[in-house]
């Protein structure tokens, strides 16, 4: 199918929404552990339900969505991506 920002996939839809293929995870689907890739907090939003953290990694910035609950290491931390929500895409094909 054809999505509206014009990102060709060779499967349907698995309800992440069109406009985050592109990015391949939503920040929902990130979240803090002891090992995995090496961040830097940079900024921590509090939306009143959630909080948006944004961090820094070597390749580039990443943001979480946590509850507004939720303790927020310091200055760095460790991240990683839910695999039931992570793809990888080739020439904006996701690969299987």
């Amino acid at each position: 199918f054809q999505a509206e920002d014009g990102i060709r996939d060779s499967v349907a839809s698995r309800g992440l929404g069109d406009v985050y293929k592109r990015q391949g995870i939503r920040p929902e689907f990130v979240n803090f552990s002891n090992e995995g890739i090496e961040v830097k907090i940079k900024r921590v939003s509090n939306t009143g339900r959630h909080k948006v953290i944004d961090t820094e990694c070597s390749s580039g910035i990443i943001k979480i969505l946590t509850n507004a609950s939720a303790e927020i290491p310091s200055d760095s931390a460790h991240i990683t991506f839910d695999q039931k929500y992570t793809y990888v895409y080739g020439d904006d094909w996701i690969i299987e």
